[in-house]
């Protein structure tokens, strides 16, 4: 008998606080608000939603990466690239105007687009006026063809949308013939980026703004892109027959093709240059391609190249650039790539580690990189924006990679499964520590759960700390209660 009170007697518990039942239990919320929605899209995605049209969650989206652009996050990128500030308010501006031009005239999205151009596109000369382009004042256009070419563009898209103001249609006009006759000067149809450094690449939003002004006021300036197709197809990499990455002013080859170059140029290409684009990404993606499972990735550089990161590749792993790969899926949506655009995105969701807000906005890399969220979006709405769902596409041969597919959603739903498991153990515990009559519930532990339920509320109302760092939070203020009010009360009941 005794053997079996003993057997029947409950475990002895650890005694837990309030504010560790409210940390266990956002620890469980935490846990199924990534990998549920993660496990999901990876079933789920396939690129239909971006590829036939654009989602209805765009909107949130770009309401989202504003906000963003508003806060000191720019600033942060600009320290991780030479060019992070510009590039995120021009490819958000890029961004506005993919998603604007699938609307119909006069909707209230397009006045909207309009009026975030105008936004925007100050946003954007003030960045090149704030970094390092101002050093270069004696390229033409000033500053090199970065900040020209990136700002054109923009205002070609609030033209093209009906924007109004005489100031950036202007602009427009003076830019634009500023940009044709330098391009008309120059022997490799290739402007500066840096003075005595040319990247081709550079000047694909300049050519795309020129042949853009040809279409709204009928000049011939795609003259210029003609003059860059002809070059670059007649200066193509005799080993890979791809498009070289740095050239010098007299069209002396210094870089080999470089994957982040070929993705970047191959996603405006189908606008001013579609011969040439067309023959490079059929090359491009039977020799830059990286099949894993069911993903798809893109080479940073060619097979056999030694593999060197820096600020434009990002990470390279295994050869696959992580600027390569982001860009080759705004390359594949561009050219039509209906398969390899799919199986880019799932790559996409499988290695970011997204996370949402509370308003449905997607964030990559736990919201901490807007850089990258703002490419991501881009990538997913790319088109010629005088054609849109008119996108050129072409038979493409099927990639075939075996049953990665199951594997990869296999592996996901167990590791979804594994953590939720684990997240629900401390749940159980405390539950089990409150049946007990092990929680403490005296003054100070209430006022500790005040001050949680506080963070707590500053992340759902104002979002002002992504649930990594609330969680962080949390867990200090929680070690702090359980493990320095037991040693308190028991002082002061010894005394």
């Amino acid at each position: 008998m005794g053997k079996r009170e003993k057997s029947e007697r409950p475990k002895p518990t650890r005694q837990i606080t309030p504010g560790g039942i409210v940390l266990r239990a956002f620890l469980l919320a935490s846990i199924l608000w990534f990998f549920v929605p993660w496990f999901w899209n990876l079933l789920t995605v396939s690129g239909c939603g971006f590829f036939d049209g654009t989602p209805a969650s765009a909107e949130r989206q770009l309401a989202s990466l504003h906000r963003r652009l508003e806060t000191g996050e720019p600033g942060f990128m600009q320290k991780l690239h030479p060019e992070g500030r510009l590039f995120c308010h021009s490819f958000y501006g890029f961004s506005v105007v993919n998603v604007a031009v699938s609307t119909t005239p006069g909707s209230d999205l397009r006045r909207w687009a309009v009026r975030e151009l105008e936004w925007v596109i100050a946003s954007a000369e003030e960045c090149a006026g704030m970094d390092e382009f101002p050093r270069f004042t004696t390229l033409r256009p000033k500053g090199g063809i970065i900040p020209a070419a990136q700002a054109n563009l923009l205002r070609a898209g609030y033209v093209l949308l009906g924007g109004k103001r005489e100031d950036i249609i202007r602009e427009f006009h003076d830019v634009s013939g500023l940009l044709f006759a330098e391009f008309m000067k120059t022997q490799t149809g290739s402007l500066e980026t840096f003075p005595r450094m040319v990247w081709p690449v550079d000047n694909s939003c300049a050519l795309e703004s020129l042949r853009l002004h040809d279409v709204l006021f009928g000049t011939t300036y795609s003259r210029a892109c003609r003059k860059w197709e002809r070059w670059m197809a007649e200066h193509l990499d005799a080993r890979t027959g791809m498009m070289v990455a740095r050239i010098t002013k007299d069209g002396r080859v210094v870089d080999d093709p470089r994957g982040c170059a070929l993705s970047w140029s191959l996603a405006f290409m189908p606008g001013y240059a579609p011969g040439l684009a067309r023959s490079q990404y059929a090359a491009y993606r039977k020799r830059w391609f990286v099949h894993v499972l069911a993903t798809t990735g893109v080479r940073e550089y060619p097979e056999g190249r030694e593999v060197i990161m820096d600020c434009d590749t990002g990470p390279v792993v295994c050869g696959i650039g992580a600027a390569a790969s982001a860009f080759g899926i705004a390359a594949a949506r561009a050219n039509g790539d209906r398969e390899a655009f799919g199986r880019m995105l799932r790559g996409l969701e499988a290695s970011a580690m997204p996370s949402w807000s509370l308003a449905g906005a997607k964030r990559y890399f736990f919201g901490k990189f807007l850089l990258a969220d703002v490419l991501a979006f881009w990538a997913k709405t790319v088109r010629v924006w005088d054609k849109p769902g008119r996108e050129q596409s072409w038979d493409f041969a099927p990639i075939q990679t075996g049953g990665g597919w199951w594997v990869v959603v296999l592996c996901a739903g167990l590791l979804s499964a594994g953590a939720a498991l684990l997240g629900c153990i401390p749940v159980r515990r405390a539950v089990r520590a409150v049946r007990c009559g092990n929680c403490i519930w005296d003054k100070r532990a209430r006022l500790i759960l005040a001050v949680q339920c506080a963070v707590l509320f500053a992340w759902v109302a104002l979002s002002l700390f992504s649930w990594l760092v609330a969680l962080v939070l949390l867990a200090v203020v929680t070690a702090v209660e359980e493990r320095l009010l037991p040693l308190m009360n028991n002082r002061e009941a010894q005394a």
